[in-house]
């Protein structure tokens, strides 16, 4: 699975630049599902983003480190959104945050997840999206977290 992501992250860097406002209106837009794959959702515009599409009935399908539950951030915020927003907690880095939208193009960048942090690239090849699609699907083949064990852990005592 690290491979799959590794060769996505690669593909990803040959892109067209966007700006973040611009990446944040079509991910709110999304018609049919989102696929946000973030470190630790640390902007709130992303989050909110993430809660507007899943409010007006897109899939949200937030990816993130397990150990994000516990370092502030937007992932209780999103989690806790009305509608179809499903959290998956992954154990290992996510190197580049990047969003994949309605499975037709993605959005790549450390700016995705950090206000300041420079421009992100977008792509619309099948090529550099099948990965991203294939490494998704493995991560969230065991099912989403739910609401109340992302709580449990944020506020667990350990």
């Amino acid at each position: 699975m690290k491979r799959i992501l590794a060769v996505a992250v690669l593909l990803l860097n040959m892109a067209e630049a966007v700006t973040v406002t611009d990446a944040l209106r079509s991910i709110r837009d999304a018609r049919r599902e989102v696929i946000a794959v973030l470190p630790g959702l640390m902007r709130e515009d992303m989050a909110t983003a993430l809660k507007a599409a899943s409010a007006r009935g897109t899939r949200v399908f937030v990816i993130t480190r397990e150990s994000s539950v516990r370092s502030g951030g937007y992932l209780l915020t999103v989690s806790h959104a009305p509608g179809a927003l499903y959290t998956y907690l992954i154990a290992g880095e996510i190197p580049v945050p990047w969003v994949l939208v309605d499975g037709a193009w993605a959005v790549s960048g450390r700016a995705l997840d950090q206000e300041g942090a420079g421009s992100v690239e977008v792509t619309r090849a099948a090529s550099k999206i099948a990965p991203l699609q294939t490494w998704a699907r493995e991560v969230t083949k065991a099912g989403p977290v739910s609401r109340v064990d992302v709580l449990k852990r944020r506020y667990a005592k350990n």
